[in-house]
């Protein structure tokens, strides 16, 4: 973390990038802000311009709201790209020489560039699937790579994860491979996501392209 120095121009203008960007990642509208915040609209759109910085009352709400730091609402960033906070993980899996996707809810907790990554309250998997917990680093900006297992001693998954990591850090698509279900060693597609309803899709389209879909290719 890097604290901001200098003028209180320089820092309203520190944190109304830090409230544009992490607004910008969320894809919420000044008006869902505001809303989601209880402030007026024209106060976001004074927090964006550096007019105003937020009471530390609302850069609470802020920072709960956009799933970020607090200090990075109160003026410090972080060093990379911030990537804690609520996503949604979609999986190819098998049982039983049956392929399925599985779609969760997880949780992500960054120190720097470590991600430890877990389901945010017990029972979040659907369709009877089983929670996980893993921890990935961000190599230059670009990828995740680490290692996953189930939460539940009862399951035997545990393997390694690769992922393409999005510039706008909203979306991650790649790989899994390890001990699953159906035997010994398996694999399989895997997306994180920002938005579940992406997750999902991004999942059905490196199924369905055997891998070669791309966010980036696809604009």
């Amino acid at each position: 973390m890097e604290i901001v120095s200098g003028t209180d121009e320089q820092f309203r203008e520190q944190v109304a990038e830090a409230i544009r960007r992490a607004r910008g990642r969320r894809r919420l509208s000044q008006r869902d802000l505001a809303v989601a915040v209880g402030v007026q609209l024209r106060q976001i759109g004074r927090y964006e311009t550096g007019e105003q910085s937020p009471s530390l009352e609302i850069a609470v709400k802020l920072a709960r709201v956009l799933q970020v730091p607090i200090a990075e609402i109160a003026g410090m960033t972080p060093s990379g790209i911030d990537l804690s906070g609520r996503w949604s993980a979609a999986w190819e899996t098998q049982h039983d020489g049956v392929s399925r996707v599985e779609v969760h809810s997880l949780s992500v907790t960054q120190q720097g560039e470590i991600l430890s990554l877990g389901a945010p309250e017990p029972g979040a998997g659907k369709n009877g699937s089983f929670q996980w917990q893993g921890e990935v680093r961000i190599w230059d900006g670009e990828s995740l790579v680490g290692w996953y297992r189930a939460s539940d001693g009862l399951f035997g998954s545990k393997g390694t994860l690769y992922l393409a990591l999005h510039p706008d850090g909203h979306l991650a698509w790649g790989g899994w491979w390890g001990q699953s279900f159906d035997g010994p060693m398996n694999r399989g597609w895997v997306t994180m996501a920002r938005d579940e309803d992406q997750a999902a899709h991004a999942i059905d389209k490196l199924i369905e392209t055997g891998g070669a879909w791309s966010p980036r290719a696809a604009g």
